[in-house]
């Protein structure tokens, strides 16, 4: 699931940007932001700087008398961390899926409607095919997300911490294991980086959604290797944003062939370019 991926409808939209047909510029939008917010608290929820901050500024006299205090607070600044990475993660997927719809200009039509079903059905009503199919990578994902982020956003008794001091029962603390998150934030990542090239042209770029999506081996690395509380003096872990584009950066760039789409485009935008300097 990328930009790469070809559809039927691609074939179209490719040969009408090759003829200079022009596809609405990119308004201003919360999307990458909430997004990077997602990544930054996926990897607070990780990091033993921000889980042991204050044992960390302040080390105690013997860590071994304190290590279960030390824990129960790395839990709960887990926990919280998470939460907040669903939360982002989940506001992330709708300003995407809208800022398409908006493009195709459907939003209006599909504003009211759930999340999930914009995703899967709003996106096709657009674009005339099919862009994620219920049983396939993403979309379960993001219906799994999403009925999380509406336990959040409408919580009922029951739900949640216990008590003044915020400690989370185990159930609900398995609601945002670090992998779990990890995954929701790449499926967000994923679907984005098919609608948003579909919405402004193939040559459209969120720099935020590909370097989440293309570098999703290095973040669910990350949230395995974590997946366990750190040790409160463990060395802090480099931003996730900056892991996954370093990954990047390692990789031998994907050239599309002489005869593909994405040449055409470029050769056709690099002629129109040259005629009108």
């Amino acid at each position: 699931m990328s930009s790469r991926w070809f559809i039927p409808r691609d074939e179209k939209r490719f040969e009408d940007e090759i003829a200079g047909v022009e596809r609405p510029e990119r308004p201003e939008s919360l999307a990458a932001d909430y997004l990077a917010q997602a990544l930054e608290y996926l990897h607070d929820a990780g990091d033993p700087a921000a889980l042991y901050a204050h044992y960390r500024n302040f080390p105690p006299a013997d860590p071994v008398t304190k290590a279960d205090e030390m824990k129960t607070a790395a839990r709960k600044a887990r926990t919280k961390s998470a939460r907040s990475a669903v939360l982002f993660a989940a506001l992330a997927g709708e300003a995407y899926v809208n800022e398409f719809l908006a493009a195709h200009g459907v939003l209006e039509e599909w504003d009211r409607e759930p999340t999930t079903r914009k995703f899967l059905n709003g996106t096709e009503a657009a674009y005339g095919s099919k862009l994620m199919l219920p049983d396939r990578e993403a979309y379960p994902v993001l219906v799994d997300l999403y009925k999380l982020r509406n336990l959040l956003a409408h919580p009922k008794p029951g739900f949640g911490t216990k008590g003044y001091r915020l400690e989370a029962p185990p159930d609900f603390e398995r609601l945002f294991r670090l992998p779990k998150v990890a995954e929701y934030l790449i499926m967000v990542a994923g679907a984005a980086d098919t609608l948003i090239p579909r919405a402004y042209g193939f040559e459209t770029v969120d720099i935020h959604t590909m370097t989440i999506w293309r570098g999703r081996s290095v973040i669910r690395e990350y949230a395995k290797r974590q997946a366990r509380l750190p040790r409160w003096n463990a060395p802090a872990e480099r931003q996730l944003f900056r892991q996954a584009g370093d990954f990047l950066m390692a990789q031998t760039p994907w050239e599309p062939g002489p005869d593909s789409p994405w040449t055409r485009l470029r050769q056709a935008k690099a002629q129109r370019d040259g005629e009108g300097a």
